[in-house]
């Protein structure tokens, strides 16, 4: 073999060297990113959990309007302490309902936050 052969061999063989060397590197990164993500992300997953260990979750639920209801009403029924007053959530309720005013009319049907708790599993 010639000299020129030779250095062409070992310039292809270079390049494969370093072609699995960036693969290597790229798998070991994203390794990392996948541990780091499973053992920080559950550390935060809870930020609404309490020292009891109960966990505050926002729900949906639609409602029937019936006679009688109104806004307020409805509020002093589904509101929790997540909210500040009742004006906080009875803006909640017409910004999710596109209600441009207070006016309900029996029949209708609205769309109302309510929160629950639950049990978290305490870390080992």
């Amino acid at each position: 073999m010639d000299y020129s052969m030779r250095s062409k061999e070992r310039s292809i063989r270079r390049k494969k060297q370093v072609h699995t060397q960036r693969i290597i590197i790229c798998a070991a990164i994203a390794v990392l990113i996948i541990l780091f993500s499973i053992i920080f992300g559950s550390r935060f997953a809870y930020a609404d959990e309490t020292e009891s260990g109960m966990v505050s979750q926002k729900y949906f639920k639609s409602i029937t309007i019936e006679s009688g209801d109104t806004l307020e009403s409805i509020a002093s029924a589904y509101i929790s302490s997540e909210y500040k007053n009742t004006s906080q959530y009875i803006n909640e309720v017409k910004k999710m309902n596109r209600m441009l005013d207070d006016e309900i009319k029996t029949g209708d049907s609205l769309i109302i936050p309510y929160y629950g708790y639950t049990m978290t599993v305490a870390a080992k």
